[in-house]
């Protein structure tokens, strides 16, 4: 949104309502053609409220309120955005609303007859008032809401923009001299739907009114009255729109527009564009005026400063809308073979119109650009919306063409659509984001295109698909915000991390979480909320509460999507992986139990909280109180265990980190004589669940490895290569998938893996071969009740292999709630169990010739070698001892984060300084955590050179605890990578 104010309407204030063309004229038609010619996409026009309601709570005008369609419906006819504006300063013949002279009940009723008059232009952006001022903020507040409350009363759902006080000035934003700051009152803005967005001014004279010609010529001045206000937007999740900025002709204010801009189109994330004040038939020579001369053949001097930050129909920077309720920007209906239809009203995804698209014999949405062809140099990505209708999964080509405008079409590149799907296929009752790298693979197209078809894969028919919001953006470079209705999902920046909140997937409330890989592919993660609903049923009777993962979709080798969903069969079918479970010893140690002593985790409801949603990071919390049946006296005692679990997901990383504690601490020591094989389930892991499991492995002093295949109670196997980062893995070999769990610290750190001796003492088999002798008695592998990680032991049988992919944890009885235990694995004889335990595994899903579980193990071993110093800031020693726990825990090595698996550090003044000693091996694309920040870094350094934000790094900033999560597209080795961190 990128444009200019069109000034006239709102003239002659000091005579209303005045008369048309003496006090007040209207923009013309022909500046609205000039402006768009120029790239502009979005124009702001101001009016006079007196003028358009004459009484309160009465009609509209018809004659003003046309004059005012004239200007807003041509240019929603050429695909701009209109921010209707009154300019009233919140007063109505100067009284102030929300006072006794004009209630705020009135406002309302007004913008309820405005919104409903523009309810089918979905291009009309509502701008509640310009500038308020000289008020309590509070008392702007309250009849902001009350307007936004009319709008949305009316259906509307249009994006609003909500001024603040202090002539909305973003260099005020946080101060206090007209009252209660902005920061601080406008977090109380309600939008029943969610479409809003924060409108701010900004002038660079010395009072930052815009009266002078003479701008501040201090270098940055342009970001540095922004900076503020962006940071409390990131901060808070919220939108700005800077609807006022400009200067005189000369060349402080030259730099400071530039300044600004550049500052807005740099954090993009936040920002949804600007317009310039301001343009008109009626300027004159005003020092700010835009308005051309000689019959709009002769450019502003000002129009130059702007021209690099705008774009045409196929000129770098600047996102092409294709399809926003109607095709816009020369773009045409090709579409072939019938079904389709560009008018369908639900569902839609933004605005009020959507395309339907009914299945039929390999039919097509298609969309040419009628005018000429476009560029991947300019348009590299293609965004959109579907919609799957009642059953999703339909089967979709992207085919993109060339020479339909100007000669013959000509197809130039192909694929399947379900590879640019999040979630990977079109879902049912949903909309789904749709990101097409177009020249990367599988398209891997540069060159012209100009028209895009969406085809059936299919002879026979398909249930409806719709799609929406259809656009072309410029690549990373352009940092453009992607502009849909209601911000659903957006991408912060190309490759940033989203979390879509209350999807259903499956069947089943859920978060999904999209992030962009090591290898800079997409990866989903879906979690199930366990907040009370109620999903599938397990064939083994459970009721699904949720409470796991119950999707994850990755890239193949060969850019394939792989679907890992959750299982349909046993206990565990439906409740997807990542639950808790634990087992009790008390039957069989002089105990007793009165119920279940290993419930399913997915069964009972519990609580989940969004900790973490930043930029490139997500922190998504669950909580239960697990149930426990077994105590030490023989007929056993219930009780229950508050359990935490964290997902921690991070843009550039491959693999979520899954994080527990239980808190043993309202149980007496000794109560409970348990294990933990948290997280726990089964899915799919190679995207059918058909195929049996050919091999298991895992690590606990030893490795253990399966060596025939598929894995039955008699395969071979080795035990006898020294290890030092406990892991369990099952993979299927012909359709090439792995799954594995990975724990953050080595094992002498936190011991893992059950060893009962008391049981069978599988430690007799620590450095040998089944060669030497069978480890189960009368069949080769160990027994299956003596298997340090349960994994899938109990699916299997001698001779029987099984296509059950179950993954378990595992620990040693009295891992929870004895005060000592026995760790048994020669090194640590004995660890406490009591009050509380935590613990963290990566949870690994890959192709199996990659050997994913491999470089996450040895990712931990490297860490182990890591030497951490800083000389601006500190290295951290220590930090929470688990997840959602305040007590502390050392870092070993010193800096080295368990919890949330990071290199963690101390800012001093925002700075840091830091090196990063790598002993051996590798450390590939590190998690860096930077305590005491309070604001995005200007700049990041490795070794001396410049990194490019959310290319070579990708940060987050989390507030609450004033930390700054960042991710270094980089692999680091040696002693020395000087990390800096500069405010």
């Amino acid at each position: 949104m990128r444009g200019v104010n069109l000034a006239g309407a709102e003239f002659g204030e000091g005579n209303l309502p005045g008369q048309y063309g003496v006090d007040y004229t209207f923009p013309t038609v022909q500046e609205v053609d000039y402006f768009h010619a120029k790239g502009m996409t979005t124009i702001r026009v101001g009016f006079r409220w007196e003028r358009l309601q004459h009484t309160l709570g009465g009609p509209l005008d018809a004659t003003y309120l046309a004059g005012l369609d004239t200007v807003v419906n041509h240019a929603a006819s050429l695909g701009m955005k209109v921010i209707i504006n009154p300019h009233n300063y919140a007063r109505y013949y100067g009284n102030l609303v929300g006072s006794p002279q004009v209630s705020n009940a009135q406002f309302a009723d007004f913008w309820s007859r405005l919104a409903q008059h523009y309810q089918t232009v979905p291009q009309a952006v509502f701008g509640l008032v310009n500038e308020p001022n000289t008020m309590p903020t509070e008392q702007w507040l309250a009849a902001a809401n009350a307007a936004i409350a009319g709008i949305r009363a009316t259906g509307s759902t249009h994006l609003i923009l909500v001024p603040g006080n202090a002539w909305t000035g973003a260099h005020a934003w946080s101060q206090n001299w007209y009252g209660t700051p902005n920061a601080q009152v406008m977090t109380g803005v309600v939008d029943p739907g969610n479409h809003f967005a924060f409108e701010l001014h900004q002038y660079f004279d010395a009072d930052f009114s815009g009266t002078s010609a003479t701008c501040l010529s201090a270098a940055g001045t342009g970001a540095n009255q922004l900076q503020g206000v962006t940071q409390w937007l990131r901060t808070n999740g919220y939108k700005g729109f800077l609807a006022e900025l400009g200067g005189a002709n000369n060349t402080p204010c030259h730099n400071a527009v530039v300044s600004a801009l550049d500052h807005l189109e740099a954090n993009a994330d936040v920002w949804l564009g600007w317009t310039w004040w301001a343009a008109g038939p009626w300027w004159g020579e005003y020092m700010l005026t835009l308005e051309p001369t000689s019959n709009f053949t002769v450019d502003r001097p000002q129009m130059a400063w702007l021209e690099p930050y705008l774009a045409g129909t196929g000129t770098p920077g600047q996102s092409l809308i294709v399809y926003d309720d109607a095709l816009q920007n020369d773009f045409g209906d090709w579409s072939y073979g019938g079904g389709e239809n560009f008018a369908n009203t639900t569902p839609v995804h933004g605005g009020t119109r959507s395309i339907a698209l009914t299945g039929n014999n390999y039919n097509a949405v298609s969309m040419t650009h009628e005018s000429g062809p476009l560029s991947t140099a300019n348009y590299p990505l293609l965004h959109f919306w579907i919609h799957g209708g009642s059953s999703g999964g339909q089967a979709l080509n992207l085919v993109l063409q060339n020479g339909c405008s100007t000669a013959v079409c000509a197809p130039v590149a192909q694929a399947s659509l379900n590879a640019f799907i999040a979630g990977g296929a079109a879902g049912a009752n949903s909309w789904r984001e749709v990101t097409v790298p177009i020249t990367q693979a599988p398209l891997s197209y540069t060159g012209d295109f100009d028209r895009i078809d969406i085809e059936g894969a299919s002879s026979g028919t398909q249930p409806t698909v719709y799609f929406d919001d259809i656009e072309l953006q410029p690549g990373a470079s352009g940092n453009e915000v992607i502009f849909v209705n209601g911000f659903d999902g957006a991408l912060p920046t190309v490759g940033g991390l989203v979390q879509e909140h209350d999807v259903t997937v499956a069947s089943m409330v859920s978060d999904r979480f999209t992030w962009r890989d090591s290898a800079n592919k997409p990866r989903v993660a879906v979690l199930a909320h366990n907040d009370g609903q109620t999903g599938p049923t397990a064939p083994g009777g459970y009721t699904n509460r949720g409470g796991a993962l119950r999707e994850f979709r990755y890239q193949m080798p060969d850019d394939t999507t792989r679907v890992a969903g959750v299982t349909s069969y046993g206990n565990a079918g439906q409740g997807g992986f990542g639950y808790v479970v634990s087992h009790s010893a008390w039957p069989s140690n002089g105990g007793g139990c009165n119920g279940d002593d290993s419930p399913l985790g997915y069964g009972f409801p519990g609580a989940f909280q969004r900790v973490f949603e930043g930029r490139h990071h997500a922190i998504f919390r669950f909580t239960q109180n697990y149930p426990r049946h077994c105590s030490a006296a023989a007929g056993g005692a219930s009780s229950v265990v508050p359990v935490t679990i964290d997902w921690t997901f991070s843009t550039g990383r491959d693999n979520p980190l899954w994080s527990i504690t239980y808190d043993m601490s309202a149980l007496p020591a000794n109560f409970l004589f348990d294990d933990s094989r948290a997280p726990y389930g089964e899915l799919n892991i190679d995207g059918a669940g058909a195929t049996n499991i050919s091999g298991v492995g895992w690590g606990d002093r030893w490795q253990f490895t399966s060596t025939t295949s598929p894995v039955t109670l008699n395969s071979q196997w080795t035990w006898n290569t020294p290890n030092t980062v406990p892991y369990v893995k099952l993979w299927v070999t012909s359709t090439n998938a792995t799954m594995g769990l990975v724990q953050s610290q080595t094992m002498t750190q936190q011991d893992a893996g059950a060893r009962n001796q008391y049981y069978q003492d599988i430690t007799a088999f620590w450095n040998k071969t089944s060669a030497q002798g069978n480890a189960g008695g009368t069949y080769v592998m160990p027994w299956q009740d003596s298997w340090p990680y349960q994994a899938n032991a109990y699916s299997i049988g001698p001779s029987t292999p099984n296509s059950n992919a179950r993954l378990t944890w595992g620990t040693s009885f009295g891992f929870l709630g004895q005060s000592s235990y026995d760790v048994h694995d020669g090194v640590v004889a004995t660890a406490a169990g009591y009050p509380r335990k935590s613990y963290a595994v990566y949870v690994v899903l890959g192709a199996h010739s990659t050997a994913p579980v491999e470089a996450q193990r040895s990712e931990i071993e490297t860490r182990q070698t890591l030497s951490l110093g800083a000389t601006i800031g500190s290295v951290a020693a220590s930090g929470p001892a688990g997840a959602g726990r305040s007590d502390t825990i050392s870092y070993q090595p010193a800096g080295n984060d368990p919890v949330y698996g990071a290199l963690t550090f101390i800012a001093a003044g925002n700075a840091l300084d830091a090196n990063v000693a790598v002993g051996a091996g590798t450390l590939r694309h590190p998690l860096i955590i930077v305590r005491g920040v309070t604001a995005y870094p200007t700049t990041v350094k490795l070794n001396g050179s410049t990194l490019t934000a959310d290319a070579d790094y990708f940060a987050s900033l989390r507030a609450s605890p004033n930390e700054l999560w960042l991710t270094l597209n980089r692999d680091l080795s040696g002693t020395t990578n000087r990390v800096q961190v500069q405010p």
